[in-house]
């Protein structure tokens, strides 16, 4: 059984908003990271490998009550140094591919039955006692190929993300500057 996620109580957020100015004094810069779907292994990866380094995740209301650097909707704050800031620029995360990307890679779905319904519309499916049965492999693109609306469709209802990003730094401030600016 799962555990039980309580709602952080405001003062408890309050508390966490506390740590702040800790790491503004042991960090020489602060970076607004946008918050896309990176997922929690490139995190983990990150918190790991940014060894000197704090990563917070806060609302933008929450901050912006006390601070005056949030220009974005999603994002987190990353406190570090030069090299953390290097090493940040070359992360890469793994999305949904758009229409008119180009497929590093052939995919092809296997004859048998389709559980997902989204996808049975959107691939030649027969249905049998109201089971959505697929007769043949079906490809969905081929290698090099420039996507349509219906396979990026498809592939989403697939879960595949073949398309890699590097993450977005939206801003680097010195925390000096943040600290007198607050």
């Amino acid at each position: 059984m799962r555990g039980k996620i309580q709602k952080m109580q405001k003062e408890t957020k309050m508390k966490f908003l506390d740590k702040i100015p800790s790491f503004l004094d042991k960090h020489k810069y602060l970076i607004l990271v946008e918050n896309t779907d990176l997922g929690s292994a490139l995190l983990n990866k990150m918190r790991e490998e940014l060894e000197n380094s704090d990563i917070m995740f806060v609302k933008k209301k929450m901050l912006s009550k006390k601070y005056n650097i949030v220009n974005a909707k999603n994002f987190f704050l990353v406190f570090t140094d030069l090299e953390g800031i290097e090493k940040l620029k070359k992360y890469q995360y793994e999305t949904f591919l758009e229409v008119n990307d180009v497929s590093p890679e052939n995919v092809i779905i296997c004859k048998g039955e389709v559980k997902n319904k989204e996808l049975a519309e959107l691939i030649p499916t027969i249905n049998e006692k109201n089971i959505s049965i697929l007769e043949d492999d079906y490809v969905v693109c081929r290698k090099n190929e420039a996507l349509t609306d219906v396979q990026v469709r498809i592939l989403k209802c697939l879960k595949k993300k073949l398309k890699k990003e590097f993450i977005k730094i939206l801003h680097v401030y010195e925390t000096i500057e943040i600290k007198e600016n607050k």
